[in-house]
């Protein structure tokens, strides 16, 4: 399909000009231009939402005027797509032009041309629909070779189930964001209220296991991070007043601040605040041995000098303000683990494994491609997130009680060493004698409190395991 005249000369006829408006059902593009041998403008003075604003000023067309042209191309636009068939036929009705927007004031731009990016106050049709909510990419990072290279579950030493040790279980899973509702529908609300909603970072189907015995020297560390923090009661006291009533407080400052300018003093917040307490104060001695060393250090700060108030009271009196001192709860952090193997294969099915277990690691921590079936070398827009790792002491399929949990967890480092003895040593192929392999990973979300419990929606999905009443949890 092409442009459709929809109506000509029939547009602003009080100007004494001829308009004709024009659709294309395939593209939704609508343009209005004005035609006769005196036409003025060359190029479409509406154009797909938007006015020249040229057009608009040079024929004096008023606010009201505008409107309702608008809601004229619009209703003209809307039955010129109903009567081509409408949405079963494959045209496209313009968001703008939509029976949901009439009536919404019109955009204007200056040079509105098929393909120029649009400019001014209004948005145009293009720039409307690449800020439509919600992201929905849905590409495909998935391994074209995983289930193949190495699915199933692999064992080192090959008879650690048949000797019924007790091992060190770590499953492969492809990746999904936990947190990806968190910027739709009306999440904002719910986040304000409730917080962020966290869900389940794996995918049910598992993509390998290794199975491993339990290293020697496991451990583990749980950290919260806690750091000293100081309030003077100087800092207090401004703290209570903006917090007490915002508005009077920011009054309050901003007037003493006009009145400092008139004086030639420092026009700043700070400044100001200070001056209210000190002036509140009705010149308490306590209040103002500290209101004055901290104006003299704003005051030497305007001039260059960086003195601190604590200084100037230390050197004038031989006295420093209580600092209040108090260790204070920032967070918590994400726990890391090491493990380190020495693996010397004893057979060719032995060494087979201890192949696909490195491959195992290496490949499932590596950065995705999108569609990368295509190959090695393929041009990928976007990189999607490495697979991620689910971590079990078990003794025989039961999780051991006496160690530690683990949470999802990324492999963040993995080394190789093939010689670790220091002299390269092989068996036939070059398969080598020995080598050890050291893995590092970190948990996905910190050890909450909430965690040491048997229910929950993520132990529903898989991520967290249960902790039961005789367990030491994580």
């Amino acid at each position: 399909m092409a442009y459709q005249t929809i109506s000509p000369n029939t547009y602003y006829t009080k100007s004494g000009k001829n308009f004709t408006l024009e659709y294309d059902p395939k593209t939704g593009n609508v343009q209005l231009y004005e035609t006769g041998i005196a036409a003025i403008f060359t190029t479409p003075i509406f154009y797909n939402g938007d006015f020249r604003q040229d057009f608009l000023d040079g024929l004096g067309v008023s606010n009201q005027e505008r409107d309702e042209l608008y809601l004229q191309i619009q209703n003209d636009v809307a039955k010129s797509h109903k009567s081509s068939g409408g949405n079963s036929t494959g045209s496209i009705l313009p968001s703008w032009a939509q029976s949901s927007q009439i009536g919404n004031a019109p955009g204007t731009t200056t040079n509105p041309i098929p393909g120029a990016p649009v400019t001014g106050s209004g948005l145009g049709q293009a720039v409307q629909s690449i800020l439509e909510p919600g992201i929905n990419i849905n590409a495909d990072f998935s391994s074209a070779n995983a289930s193949s290279v190495y699915g199933g579950t692999t064992v080192y030493p090959i008879d650690i189930l048949k000797d019924k040790q007790d091992t060190l279980q770590i499953t492969q899973y492809e990746y999904q964001a936990p947190k990806g509702g968190i910027f739709s529908g009306n999440a904002d609300v719910k986040s304000i209220l409730n917080g962020i909603q966290r869900n389940t970072a794996i995918k049910k189907i598992p993509i390998g296991t290794v199975i491993l015995p339990i290293p020697n020297g496991i451990q583990d560390s749980n950290n919260v991070d806690w750091a000293g923090d100081q309030m003077n009661s100087l800092s207090a006291a401004a703290t209570a007043q903006v917090l007490n009533d915002p508005k009077a407080a920011l009054a309050g400052a901003a007037a003493y601040a006009a009145a400092q300018t008139a004086f030639g003093l420092p026009n700043t917040m700070p400044f100001a605040l200070l001056t209210a307490l000190g002036l509140q104060s009705g010149g308490n001695e306590f209040v103002m041995s500290q209101i004055k060393p901290a104006i003299t250090s704003i005051i030497l700060k305007q001039a260059g000098v960086e003195v601190s108030p604590e200084s100037i009271l230390a050197r004038s009196e031989g006295i420093v303000p209580n600092s209040n001192l108090e260790l204070l709860f920032n967070g918590p952090t994400l726990r890391q683990f090491t493990f380190a193997y020495r693996m010397s294969p004893r057979s060719e099915p032995e060494a087979t494994n201890v192949k696909k277990i490195i491959r195992f690691f290496k490949q499932g921590m590596a950065a995705r491609k999108v569609n990368s079936s295509s190959g090695a070398g393929a041009s990928s827009l976007f990189l999607g997130t490495p697979n991620v790792f689910k971590l079990q002491y078990k003794t025989g399929s039961e999780e051991i009680s006496g160690l530690n949990k683990f949470k999802i967890c990324a492999l963040t480092g993995f080394s190789v060493n093939y010689s670790p003895d220091g002299q390269w040593a092989s068996y036939a192929k070059g398969q080598p004698v020995s080598l050890t392999i050291n893995m590092s990973f970190q948990e996905l979300e910190p050890v909450y409190e909430s965690d040491y419990q048997d229910k929950g929606p993520l132990i529903d999905s898989g991520d967290n395991p249960k902790v039961g009443p005789t367990d030491v949890g994580y």
